[in-house]
C-alpha cells in the first residue's frame, strides 16, 4: 500500500498550526504479526518532527484509533495541547478520523489502496462550537463509501486469509465500513453565562473555506468552502445586534457568542467596569436585543424557569428598576416583577397600624426612604382635614406622627428621617404636664410644651433629662435645643441647664447665669467667655450684688457671687441714658466691654495693664483725650474734673490700687460722645461712687485675674436686666 496524500479535510482544519501548515501526510500497511489486544501494528507514519510536515497518527490516544487497527502511542503534550485549546475531544476526533482517512489494505504483503479525497464536511457541530467534551458525533458529519473489508489477520474466522490481487482501483480496495449517523448534540442552551468556546472560524476558513461536491484526485487541493456565518445568517445578525447593544450600555465581553440557543438566538455575557454588573444580551430576529442582569432576582427567576427554553422565552425589553428598588421585566411569554422585601414587610407593618389607629390612608405608601424605609400619609376620615403620617423601618418599626402638630413640625425642620433626629421609635406621648408632648427618634427626642414650644433633646441629654425626671422633675421642659459650642453640647431647661459629660450630663442651678444661656436677658453678650452682672434691685439705690459668670458651650455657670457691691450714689441711670458728668453720681446701665486694667502692679490678668505713677491721669475735660488715660506734664498737674489715678491709689482706703477699665463711652469700635460720662471703673473700696462699680480689693483681684479682653459687664437695675 502506497502512501495517502490529500488535503486536511474541512472538518479538521483547526488542526493546523504554523508549525505545520502544508498538508495532511499518512502511511499505513498492515503487520502479519497482531499487536496487543488483537490489533494491527501500525508504522511508518511520519512524527512531528518528519519534513512531510504533516500531523502523525501518533499524536493521538491509542484508546481513540484502534479502529484503524494500529497501535498507538500516547501524544506528547506540547503536540496534545494545540488541539485542546481549539475545542477538540477525544471523540470528535476519532468520529472524524474514522470518516476521513482511506481504507486499509486487506492483504499486509502486497496491499493495494487507492486513496480517494474526501468530501470537506460543513455545516457541521464541530464548526459551531456546539460540541463538548463526550458529545455524540451530530448527524450532519460526512461519512466516506469504501468496499466491503475483508477479513483481516486477527479475525476470529478459522479460515486463513486469501490474499487479494493487487489493484489500484478504490472499487476493489477493502474498505472501512463507513462510521454510522449518530444524533445531533443538542445545544446547551440553559447557560447564557458560559457560552460555548470560540470558533476557529478564520483558520477553518482558510484551510478549506467552501465545499466541494465531487471527488477529485487525493493529489488536488479542495476547493473553498464557505464560512459558518455565510451558511447561517442569523450569526452575523444576532452579533451585530448584541455588539450594538453592549456598545450602548457601555459594557464588554467576558466571552464569545453563543448562536446555538432556541429559534436561532445569540446570547454573549458582558460585564459593566464601573458597577461590577455581569448582564446576558439575549437576541433573536423576532425578539431583538435585550439585557438580562445576572445578578438580579428578575434573573433568578428567569433561571429557574429554563431561560429560553421555558414559559418566559426571550426577553422583548430591558429591565426597568424604579426609585423604590422595584423592577419589572417583559419577555415573550410574561411579564417577571421584583418587589424588596422592605417594600412587602412595610407595606404590612403600615397597614396594620393604620388599621389599629382606624386611619384611611391618603396618599400612596412611598419606600424610597433613606435606609429602606417607608411612610405612608392617613386622615381619621375621608372628610378630615387631620393628617397623620406612619413611618416604618425594619428597625423601628411602625411609627406615627402628627403631621399638625409642632413636634412634627420639628421634625421636619431637622431633615425629616434624613436629617439628625433619624425615624422616630415611638408614637407622640401626649397629656402631660402644661399639656406637653414627647415622641423619641432614633437620635433623640423631641419635648413639647405651651410655654416652651418644641424642642430636641440628644439620646445624652434625654437620658439626664429622664433620670431627673423628665418635664415633672427639677428641671421642667428644655427651653431650648441641645446645642454644641466650643466642644460642649449644652441644653437649658425651665429649672436649670444641662452639660454632657462623659458619661450622662451635669447639671447646673437656675440663676442669673442660667438666664444667659436661656435667652433670659435684654441686653447683648456676644457669648464672651465671662460675663459679670451688676444688679441694684431696684432705682435709686447704690446697693448691688455682682455675679461672675463663666460660659460652658452655650451656658454660663456662676463661678462667684458677692452680694457686697456698690454703684453710684444715686444708682442706675435709666437703659439708654447717659449718665452724664461724674460729679452727679450716676451710674450708666447697659452691656459693656472689658479690655484694660491698671493699679500699683498686674495681679496676672491677661487685660492690657497700666502701672500708675505720679503722672497718671484720666481726662473729663471735653476735647481730643476726653475720656481716655493720659500723663502729665508735671507731678503736681491739676485739672478739673480729670482724676488723679494716683491720687486714689494713694489714699488709705486704696480705691485704685486695682481696677478694670469698663468700656462705657468708649472702647473698640465706638465713638466717644462728649459729655456723655468718663472714667466708669470697677475698682477696690465697696462705698457709694461717682458712677463706678466698687468691690473688696480681694474680688477686684479675683476678677482680673480671670478676665480675658473682650468680657462683658451686664450692669443695671435686675428687672431691665432679665426678661421674666
Amino acid at each position: 500500500m502506497g502512501p495517502w496524500q490529500g488535503p486536511l479535510p474541512h472538518s479538521l482544519a483547526v488542526l493546523r498550526s504554523s508549525r505545520y501548515p502544508q498538508s495532511w501526510s499518512v502511511q499505513i500497511r498492515r503487520s502479519a504479526v497482531a499487536g496487543r489486544d488483537g490489533a494491527s501494528d501500525v508504522s511508518n507514519i511520519p512524527h512531528a518532527e518528519d519534513d512531510s510536515g504533516g500531523y502523525s497518527l501518533r499524536w493521538f490516544h491509542h484508546q481513540h484509533l484502534s479502529f484503524l487497527g494500529g497501535k498507538m502511542y500516547r501524544p506528547s503534550p506540547s503536540i496534545l495541547r494545540p488541539m485542546l485549546r481549539v475545542g477538540l475531544t477525544s471523540a470528535v476526533l476519532t468520529a472524524l478520523l474514522s470518516s476521513a482517512l482511506p481504507a486499509v489494505a486487506s492483504d499486509p504483503v502486497t496491499p493495494s489502496a487507492q486513496a480517494t479525497e474526501l468530501p470537506a464536511p460543513t455545516g457541521s457541530a464541530l464548526d459551531s462550537g456546539a460540541l463538548s467534551s463526550g458529545s455524540p458525533v451530530p448527524t450532519g458529519t460526512p461519512t466516506v463509501e469504501t468496499p466491503e473489508p475483508q477479513p483481516t489477520a486477527t479475525d476470529a474466522s478459522p479460515a486463513p486469509p486469501t490474499p487479494a490481487e493487487p489493484s489500484n482501483k478504490a472499487s476493489e480496495e477493502p474498505a472501512v465500513p463507513a462510521a454510522p449517523a449518530q444524533p445531533e448534540a443538542p445545544a446547551d442552551q440553559g447557560q447564557p453565562a458560559m457560552p460555548s468556546p470560540p470558533e476557529a472560524t478564520k483558520d477553518a476558513t482558510d484551510a478549506d473555506p467552501s465545499p466541494s461536491p465531487k471527488r477529485k484526485s487525493a493529489t488536488k487541493e479542495a476547493p473553498e468552502t464557505s464560512s459558518p456565518a455565510a451558511e447561517a445568517p442569523h450569526v452575523a445578525a444576532g452579533q451585530a445586534a448584541i455588539g450594538k447593544k453592549a456598545t450602548a450600555l457601555k459594557l464588554r465581553p467576558l466571552n464569545d457568542f453563543r448562536c446555538t440557543l432556541k429559534d436561532n438566538g445569540c446570547v454573549r455575557t458582558f460585564t459593566d467596569a464601573a458597577s461590577k454588573a455581569k448582564v446576558a444580551i439575549y437576541w433573536t430576529a423576532g425578539s431583538g436585543a435585550y439585557a438580562v442582569d445576572l445578578k438580579h432576582s428578575i434573573y433568578k427567576t428567569y433561571r429557574d424557569a429554563k431561560f429560553e427554553n421555558g414559559k418566559y422565552g426571550y426577553p422583548v425589553a430591558d429591565m426597568t428598576v424604579r426609585s423604590d428598588k422595584s423592577a419589572i421585566q417583559r419577555f415573550q411569554g410574561g411579564t417577571i416583577s421584583y418587589t424588596p422585601a422592605h417594600i412587602v414587610a412595610g407595606k404590612k407593618a403600615i397597614d396594620a397600624k393604620a388599621k389599629k389607629l382606624k386611619l384611611v390612608a391618603v396618599k400612596d405608601l412611598n419606600c424610597r426612604l433613606v435606609g429602606n424605609g417607608c411612610v405612608r400619609t392617613y386622615a381619621p376620615s375621608t372628610t378630615s382635614a387631620k393628617r397623620v403620617a406612619i413611618y416604618w423601618t425594619a428597625k423601628t418599626g411602625a411609627r406615627s406622627t402628627d403631621l399638625q402638630h409642632r413636634i412634627y413640625k420639628k421634625f421636619k425642620a431637622s431633615g425629616y428621617e434624613r436629617g439628625t433626629m433619624g425615624y422616630p421609635t415611638s408614637d407622640p406621648k401626649c397629656g402631660l404636664k402644661a399639656k406637653g408632648c414627647v415622641q423619641t427618634f432614633q437620635n433623640g427626642t423631641v419635648a413639647y410644651s405651651s410655654s416652651t414650644g418644641a424642642r430636641i433633646l440628644t439620646s445624652q441629654m434625654n437620658h439626664s433629662w429622664t433620670a431627673r425626671g423628665s418635664q415633672n422633675g427639677k428641671l421642667g421642659y428644655p427651653m431650648q435645643d441641645a446645642v454644641k459650642r466650643s466642644g460642649k453640647t449644652t441644653q437649658v431647661f425651665q429649672g436649670g441647664s444641662l452639660v454632657a459629660a462623659r458619661v450622662g450630663a451635669v447639671m447646673y442651678p437656675k440663676n442669673e447665669c442660667w438666664a444667659i444661656g436661656a435667652g433670659k436677658t435684654r441686653y447683648a453678650h456676644g457669648w464672651a467667655n465671662r460675663i459679670s452682672f451688676t444688679i441694684a434691685e431696684k432705682y435709686g439705690t447704690a446697693k448691688a450684688s455682682f455675679v461672675n459668670c463663666v460660659r460652658i458651650g452655650s451656658i454660663y455657670k456662676q463661678e462667684w457671687k458677692t452680694g457686697k457691691a456698690t454703684v453710684g450714689l444715686k444708682g442706675f441711670k435709666r437703659p439708654g441714658v447717659a449718665s452724664g458728668h461724674t460729679q452727679y453720681r450716676w451710674s450708666p446701665q447697659g452691656s459693656f466691654t472689658v479690655h484694660e486694667a491698671f493699679g500699683e502692679g498686674n495681679p496676672g490678668t491677661d487685660l492690657k495693664y497700666k502701672k500708675l505713677n505720679k503722672k497718671s491721669r484720666w481726662s473729663g475735660t471735653r476735647g481730643s483725650s476726653y475720656n481716655k488715660y493720659y500723663e502729665s506734664g508735671s507731678v503736681g498737674y491739676e485739672r478739673w474734673p480729670d482724676e488723679n489715678m494716683w491720687f486714689y491709689m494713694r489714699l488709705p482706703t486704696g480705691d485704685y490700687r486695682q481696677g478694670a477699665v469698663i468700656d462705657y463711652n468708649r472702647g473698640p469700635g465706638e465713638n466717644i460722645k462728649q459729655g456723655a460720662g468718663f472714667a466708669i471703673f470697677l475698682h477696690a473700696n465697696p462705698v457709694p461712687t461717682a458712677g463706678c462699680i466698687a468691690l473688696d480689693l480681694k474680688n477686684v483681684v479675683r476678677y482680673l485675674k480671670t478676665a480675658d479682653p473682650g468680657d462683658r459687664i451686664i450692669m443695671g437695675v435686675r428687672k431691665d436686666i432679665f426678661k421674666a
